[in-house]
């Protein structure tokens, strides 16, 4: 089995309209990059830090996550606060939303 070639366009003008696609992307792009992707990592590296707001973070490695699961007081109700709201208000939330949403596309006579 051979490796697939990528068939890049061979026209001048079909290079362009494909460079166009990428450049109706790439605003979308940017933002997710800046405003997802780029705080979700900067918060995994703080996790890995002992910063507390001030000066510069220093490296502790997994201590935090040890800390958290082993001998931290309020990790259990995070847990629990967490269960009742995954089990609890999404489902009702999205059985009366789909309710709703039913009776308002029901046809109405007059």
């Amino acid at each position: 089995m051979g490796l697939n070639k990528i068939n890049w366009p061979r026209t001048k003008i079909a290079r362009i309209e494909a460079m166009e696609g990428y450049m109706f992307i790439l605003p979308w792009l940017v933002g997710y990059l800046l405003f997802r992707l780029g705080p979700l990592l900067y918060s995994l590296f703080l996790s890995f830090t002992d910063y507390r707001g001030t000066g510069s973070p220093t490296l502790i490695g997994i201590a935090n996550y040890v800390y958290m699961f082993t001998s931290d007081p309020r990790f259990i109700d995070s847990v629990r606060s967490t269960a009742y709201f995954v089990l609890g208000y999404l489902p009702l939330n999205l059985t009366v939303g789909l309710a709703i949403a039913l009776l308002m596309n029901q046809k109405i006579r007059g």
